[in-house]
């Protein structure tokens, strides 16, 4: 399954970057997210690791986020994995320069099940 949405967000870009890539901000507006800490260093770009505690439908369980992909502000994939579900990844990016000079945009993709 594979899953994009938009959103118009009025602040500048490597201030919506850094929040976004900051898993740790996840449970601030993700409603599965209950706690993430970062567990491969102090620093977050490519090969960051964090861990992860979900509520995601029924039961809690826990797993990790690894950033695959750093391009600040432009773009940041990250592979999710917890439980017995299927592997995800999610990725986060401002489709164009004008879009990334103003921060009037940001898309969301997700893949997995």
């Amino acid at each position: 399954m594979e899953t994009e949405s938009t959103e118009m967000i009025a602040r500048p870009a490597q201030e919506v970057f850094s929040y976004v890539a900051d898993v740790r901000n996840d449970p601030k507006w993700h409603t599965d997210v209950l706690e993430a800490r970062l567990t491969s260093g102090e620093t977050i770009g490519p090969g960051a690791v964090f861990e992860i505690k979900v509520k995601p439908q029924m039961g809690l369980t826990g797993g990790t986020v690894t950033v695959s992909e750093y391009d600040a502000p432009r773009r940041i994939v990250f592979n999710w994995t917890w439980g017995k579900g299927s592997p995800r990844q999610r990725s986060w990016s401002y489709p164009t320069e004008r879009d990334r000079r103003s921060a009037a945009k940001s898309r969301w993709s997700r893949r997995g099940s």
